[in-house]
């Protein structure tokens, strides 16, 4: 009988051995990877400064401005070239359009579903 439970503790701790290596190797191997996505990460975090940096220098006022000298024949605007509000055609009034158009008009926004 001492031989049966020696031997099964035996064999318990032979298991339980290779179980504990098994997931030791499963850890370190999670650990790898984990250590290779934190390094993937500082690398885009770097990505993404080095794009912001350039984005704000892309944009920068004074270079746009040198660059629209140079590239885009702009001359100042005249106060000739202004208007008001008040030389803009006025709106006609609502249902005005279907008015002046005729009975042809009407018929064919009608078809389409546009008035009723």
């Amino acid at each position: 009988m001492i031989r049966t439970t020696t031997l099964m503790s035996l064999l318990l701790g032979v298991v339980m051995t290779v179980v504990l290596f098994a997931l030791e190797f499963q850890v370190r191997k999670l650990e790898d990877e984990l250590a290779g996505l934190d390094r993937s990460i500082v690398a885009e975090s770097q990505a993404i400064h080095v794009l912001k940096a350039e984005w704000s220098y892309l944009n920068d006022p004074w270079r746009l401005r040198r660059l629209a000298e140079r590239f885009l024949e702009l001359t100042p605007v005249r106060p000739e070239q202004l208007s008001s509000l008040a030389d803009l055609p006025r709106r006609p009034p609502e249902g005005a359009e279907e008015r002046a158009a005729g009975p042809a008009k009407t018929t064919a926004l009608a078809d389409r579903g546009e008035i009723r």
